[in-house]
């Protein structure tokens, strides 16, 4: 009775490693086809900014699809942060890198907002893809490939699988 528990439960855990890896294949798949669906471009303007927590924030995008007016937020694959307080003295500074991250330097006094004007002044033109049969389906200037979240579910199922399968044989030779 004690192997059939231990079968099961590595089962069970085998068949958790392969719900992560559908998840990371459906994650991108969702992720294509919503870019692929923006296929219409219209110019947008920063209205203004969001921020949302921590060191992240976003220029808020108005764009006219369609005949009636959006509002978008530019989004990164990533936002990565490097805080320096006290007693080094740096200055702020934000950039987006090649691949779609926001980069973020702040020291012990840091203004987000001003990072935001000199990186997006107010009415700064951007381009906005959008899904002509609904143009809530959007992104500003790049799209989203997601690649980070789709890696790390498939490297968690995959090593869910590998850590499972080895340890199957070792309590199928420890018998």
């Amino acid at each position: 009775m004690e192997n059939k528990q231990v079968l099961i439960s590595l089962l069970l855990s085998a068949s958790l490693g392969i719900i992560c890896i559908l998840a990371g294949v459906l994650i991108r798949k969702i992720t294509d086809k919503k870019n692929r669906s923006c296929s219409k471009q219209a110019i947008g303007h920063v209205v203004k900014y969001d921020f949302p927590g921590d060191v992240k924030m976003y220029p808020v995008v108005e764009f006219e699809a369609e005949g009636q007016t959006f509002l978008t937020k530019k989004k990164f694959n990533s936002v990565k942060s490097l805080s320096i307080g006290f007693p080094l003295s740096i200055e702020s500074k934000a950039y987006e890198d090649a691949k779609g991250n926001l980069c973020v330097k702040t020291g012990p006094i840091a203004n987000l907002r001003n990072l935001s004007e000199k990186l997006w002044p107010l009415g700064k033109e951007m381009i906005v893809y959008y899904n002509p049969q609904n143009p809530t389906i959007n992104y500003v200037e790049r799209p989203l490939t997601n690649k980070f979240l789709t890696a790390a579910f498939n490297i968690a199922g995959m090593s869910i699988i590998f850590l499972t399968v080895v340890l199957y044989f070792i309590i199928s030779n420890s018998n």
